[in-house]
C-alpha cells in the first residue's frame, strides 16, 4: 500500500501519516482491534519518530513563545458585552 501511495505522489512519510492512521483505523473498525494486518500496516518506531519529532518541536516552540496578557479580565469583560 505504501508503494501505491508513493506512486500517487505521496512518497514522504509526513504525506503518508494520515493515510496510515486512516487505514489502521479502518482495519480496527471493520476487522478487530488487534487484527494481524496491523502488524504489517504500520510504520516502524524510527519512522513514527521521524514523522512526529518535527510536530513535537513545533508544539514546544509555540508553547515557549506564548504571550501573557496583562489585562485578560478586561478583554473577557469586553467579549461578554459584544452582541451575539
Amino acid at each position: 500500500m505504501r508503494q501505491q501511495w508513493a506512486a500517487h505522489g505521496m512518497a514522504e512519510l509526513k504525506q503518508q501519516r494520515n493515510l496510515m492512521t486512516d487505514v489502521r483505523g479502518a482495519i480496527k473498525a471493520q476487522l478487530c482491534e488487534n487484527h494481524l494486518a496491523l502488524e504489517s500496516m504500520n510504520f516502524t518506531v524510527i519512522e513514527w519518530t521521524m514523522i512526529n519529532t518535527p510536530i513535537a518541536n513545533q508544539v514546544a516552540q509555540r508553547n515557549e513563545n506564548g504571550v501573557l496578557l496583562d489585562n485578560s479580565e478586561a478583554i473577557v469583560a469586553q467579549a461578554v458585552r459584544l452582541p451575539e
